[in-house]
């Protein structure tokens, strides 16, 4: 299986809100999942394949949500920041 573009995959970020015991298991188990289905879409060949991990993409002070659920322009710009540089090698290997 080929794709004509490359795809990438981003993990689940983890929310303030996110962070009881049972939320964080839930989310755990969620992000293995998607992983999981990453790897045998890989492991089966199909290219232009990437994997961003989403636990740290709004990092750990609290700051980048409006009502620790929905990302503020604070934490849009971490996900940028933390995209950009995949996107980039894609978008080049791609081109």
């Amino acid at each position: 299986m080929v794709f004509c573009y490359p795809v990438v995959f981003c993990g689940r970020p983890t929310y303030p809100r996110e962070r009881s015991p049972e939320r964080r298991s839930r989310n755990d188990t969620s992000r293995a999942a998607f992983q999981a289905a990453y790897r045998r879409l890989r492991d089966a060949g199909v290219a232009g394949l990437e994997y961003v991990e989403g636990e740290a993409l709004l990092g750990d002070d609290d700051e980048a949500t409006i009502d620790g659920s929905h990302p503020s322009d604070l934490g849009m710009m971490r996900m940028a920041d933390a995209l950009e540089p995949v996107l980039r090698r894609v978008l080049d290997k791609s081109g």
